[in-house]
């Protein structure tokens, strides 16, 4: 770092400051019209184990450039700042000063009021503004002297004089866009190293923690990539930190400009910075890069991404497209049940090394004439290669509400439905570059559907699924796997309460079918058989037999594990079990049904959460990933621990000894509304690791906190 001279102001700490207010010049525009019109200086300072500083640096989208709304100069006692003559004062919006004519929201405020809901009663929180808007990383590491502002020294100060007070207990760092050209770029890794390291030296600690905002998804291409290329090191050196951590910004908007982010995104980011920090150094609900070790295997948790607002999640899936290492990563908001907005999508083509940028696939449904869409045939997406066309297919499920979907689940609980679900398949011949058009699958007579006439009657209730599984069999056989109505009469178990799917249609059961399809030359399309149907009387599940995972044995049998449900039962009287069936040809005829058991014999419970299958290459053995309970469940819950356990592929049965907890309840932070059960796999085509993508649902509290959730990843390695 080029030498420089600091500035040392020698300051008297003082216990006590005198109550005063100053009044500023009246608001002049929009922008300052909100701006506070006084300060409110502190009368008496914590003590100084009671004051925790956070340095806000960087560039404008930290300086601020959202528009300040009334509640945003509302202050908490508990929240400080310092003026421009370094007076201690209760914080408001706009924290910074070093551009009267630029200044806006940044995301302090929003920071401290969420940090204090992790701490003790008797912590402070202190905000000092550093950050100074259309810096380079280079002026920092110079010391250059920008916007009358000496960017180091004055960081170096400002932090001299906070810990004469409180102590510093981190950084909040967002800049990069003035670092965004070609020339810079390759250097900037380097130099973030190099400015982390220097800003931890004049705080006095090698461990200080260092928040990094990602820069947003919002600029014009050109400039996104670079962008992104910015973001992508960010990750990198942030990585080999133990203390440095990112927060994402990629469903965050801008305020029109396509470069700073708008108020409602500002305050986003200080409840992610705070979030992230609470999680690693005070509350203890994360832990970095935790690792476990069973008999089958090691599991490294770490979290990715945490609760993006209140009462918010983000789901996270990614998926390879195609038969090479492209990936594809989705990203979706979610803050309802089985709803999600905000759809976000980007690519890797090297094995998730490096990204794209983001596309938003749509941030509301689509909707027309008053119904909305859900799913259904894209150009987006993947499935397995079929070696006998040479093509992928993918199984696509569509869901139709009618009116409100939100508003549809939640009277879909007392009988009133309000959506039509249906299945497709579709097919690629440039592996996952395009799809056809789509295929729906049938199993009785009735119209296709029409893209002009989303309700059509005569579609909306015939051949109706909740598409399941797909598997490409040894023989050649692609077989799909489908929940659908089976028809079902008998008195006595017709009296037992069913709710959804079990009700799909009168004198119905919601069982379990397979569609087999084989590849046909001259058609250049599948022909299809359905399998025979299966079901559980209502007195067994009263939600009948959904989310169904199938998955090919060593012998060539084919393996359905299924969901039940016992909502409305005695759970003693009705077990929450995982149920399973074979078939000996290829998909085409079933087993009666089982429960899956243990190979000493031993029945378990499970509530009523899917399971998945996956076979690794690494060791050649099929392992399954589900929810298996101490006592006896009810309905959907308690939906942890979350396991991961061999199947015996001779005997169908899970191998106890190889029984294997991923993650669980932990009583000191995690409430009983806790899910983990909501997952997705992949297995990486390099390392041959897995990875499991999980939010932690109802980690928080019940009602609307089950979505204040953070989502993690997990990476398996199973022994050899």
């Amino acid at each position: 770092m080029k030498r420089f001279i600091l500035l040392i102001i020698n300051l008297s700490i003082a216990s006590f400051l005198f109550s005063q207010n100053t009044v500023q010049k009246p608001a002049s525009n929009n922008r300052t019209k909100n701006f506070p019109q006084k300060y409110d200086y502190v009368n008496r300072m914590p003590e100084k184990h009671n004051l925790w500083v956070f340095v806000l640096a960087g560039q404008s989208n930290m300086a601020g450039r959202g528009l300040v709304e009334p509640a945003d100069t509302l202050f908490d006692n508990r929240i400080l700042t310092i003026t421009k003559d370094k007076q201690w004062v209760l914080a408001k919006e706009p924290l910074h000063f070093y551009e009267p004519g630029l200044t806006g929201l940044d995301c302090g405020l929003s920071f401290g009021r969420e940090m204090l809901k992790h701490v003790p009663d008797s912590v402070n929180i202190a905000l000092i503004p550093c950050a100074v808007g259309g810096s380079s990383i280079g002026q920092w590491l110079g010391d250059s002297l920008y916007r009358e502002v000496q960017l180091f020294s004055n960081l170096k100060n400002k932090i001299d004089f906070a810990k004469q007070y409180g102590t510093v207990k981190g950084i909040l760092w967002h800049q990069g866009e003035s670092d965004s050209s070609s020339e810079l770029i390759p250097g900037y890794g380097e130099n973030l190293e190099e400015l982390i390291s220097e800003i931890r030296i004049a705080a006095g600690s090698s461990e200080l923690p260092f928040l990094i905002g990602e820069l947003g998804a919002f600029a014009i291409p050109e400039r996104q990539i670079r962008w992104d290329s910015i973001n992508q090191i960010i990750h990198t050196v942030a990585a080999k930190d133990d203390n440095a951590f990112v927060i994402g910004t990629d469903d965050l908007e801008t305020k029109g400009d396509s470069i700073h982010f708008n108020s409602a995104a500002q305050r986003s980011i200080g409840w992610r910075f705070a979030r992230i920090f609470a999680g690693y150094y005070v509350d203890g609900r994360y832990t970095y890069r935790q690792k476990i070790s069973s008999k089958i295997c090691t599991i490294e948790k770490q979290l990715l991404i945490p609760s993006p607002d209140s009462n918010t999640a983000t789901t996270v899936r990614i998926q390879y497209i195609g038969t090479g290492l492209k990936q594809r990563e989705l990203r979706a908001n979610i803050s309802s049940s089985d709803w999600s907005n905000t759809h976000r999508k980007r690519f890797s083509l090297d094995n998730g090394r490096s990204w794209s940028s983001w596309q938003e696939i749509f941030k509301e449904a689509p909707e027309k004439n008053g119904f909305v869409l859900s799913g259904g045939t894209s150009q987006d997406g993947t499935g397995p290669f079929d070696p006998s066309s040479g093509m992928l297919i993918k199984k696509v499920f569509q869901r139709i509400f009618q009116g409100n979907p939100e508003e549809a689940l939640s009277v879909i609980w007392s009988g009133d439905r309000r959506f039509s679900d249906h299945g497709f398949y579709q097919l690629s011949s440039d592996n996952g570059a395009s799809w056809d058009q789509g295929h729906l699958l049938k199993y009785e007579d009735g119209t296709d559907f029409d893209s002009d006439n989303w309700g059509n009657s005569d579609y909306f209730r015939t051949n109706e699924m909740y598409i399941g599984g797909i598997s490409i069999h040894s023989k050649g056989n692609v077989v799909i796997a489908a929940t659908v109505p089976v028809p079902y009469r008998d008195a006595e178990d017709e009296k037992v309460p069913v709710i959804f799917p079990n009700n799909y249609r009168e004198g119905c059961v919601a069982g379990a079918m397979c569609f087999v399809g084989k590849w046909d030359p001259e058609l250049k399309d599948y022909s299809w058989q359905s399998s025979n149907r299966i079901f559980l009387p209502r007195k067994v599940s009263t939600r009948g037999l959904v989310e169904i995972d199938i998955s090919e044995l060593k012998d060539g049998r084919l393996l359905l594990i299924m969901r039940g449900s016992n909502v409305k039962m005695d759970p003693l009287e009705c077990p929450g079990r995982k149920w399973y069936s074979i078939s000996e040809d290829a998909g085409l005829t079933w087993s009666e049904i089982k429960d899956l058991r243990y190979d000493t014999g031993e029945q378990f419970y499970s509530p009523a959460t899917f399971a998945k299958t996956i076979r690794s290459t690494a060791t050649g053995k099929l392992y399954c990933f589900l929810n298996i309970s101490t006592d006896p469940p009810l309905g959907n819950g308690p939906r942890y621990p979350l396991q991961v356990v061999e199947i015996d592929e001779d005997k169908v049965c899970l191998k106890k000894e190889t029984l294997c907890i991923i993650d669980d309840l932990n009583p000191g932070l995690d409430s009983k509304h806790l899910q983990l059960s909501n997952f997705g796999l992949l297995e990486d085509r390099e390392n041959q690791t897995i990875e499991l993508y999980l939010t932690r649902l109802g980690g928080r509290g019940g009602g609307a906190r089950i979505w204040d959730s953070d989502t993690y990843r997990y990476v398996i390695r199973f022994f050899k």
